[in-house]
């Protein structure tokens, strides 16, 4: 999610100052005290004032964002964004998947499109999401992008283990591809 400030806040009896982060279904503080809080256990959930205040774990929390941010990260802990909002994948959209091993994102594809995703490389795409599990696969970059309109995204999805990501990203700032 990406929300991030730097604020005053209280944990119980604890409070100071600390950076807090909304995350993926998580709220995390790190400074005066420690803690991640799981919207799943977020009770009254409420802005006051300049305020964020919920509960977890039985204890009160509030974090002092100003009233405009404190407003933005209630709405965003009530209502998190799925993936493909994040991915901005929207209906009506072309959208390819290729060797992507992730049923549910296919399966949200699917719910999201009205249809399964296309998985051969023809015609042009709004997006394109591939999965690279090797280096070797950085080959097809090239091949991808010439099946991209001129505004698409490519998404491309690789292993938590994998640096096969981190590569391209040094290649591209080497060497990258012209458009």
């Amino acid at each position: 999610m990406g929300r991030e400030a730097r604020c005053e806040a209280t944990f119980g009896d604890s409070g100071g100052a600390v950076k807090a982060h909304l995350d993926t279904g998580v709220v995390r503080v790190r400074g005066a005290f420690r803690l991640d809080a799981a919207f799943a256990d977020i009770r009254n959930l409420a802005v006051r004032g300049d305020a964020l205040h919920f509960t977890t774990r039985g204890e009160g929390v509030t974090l002092v964002l100003g009233a405009g941010e404190a407003a933005k990260w209630l709405e965003s802990i009530r209502r998190p964004k799925t993936l493909l909002e994040k991915l901005g994948i929207e209906a009506g959209m072309r959208v390819c998947v290729r060797a992507v091993d992730d049923a549910t994102l296919i399966g949200d594809l699917s719910a999201r499109l009205g249809d399964t995703p296309v998985t051969a490389l023809r015609g042009r795409f709004d997006a394109i999401l591939a999965q690279f599990d090797a280096p070797a696969d950085l080959r097809q970059l090239d091949a991808l992008r010439e099946h991209l309109e001129p505004d698409g995204m490519l998404w491309l999805i690789a292993p938590k283990s994998s640096c096969v990501l981190s590569r391209c990203v040094v290649q591209h700032e080497r060497d990258p591809l012209p458009r």
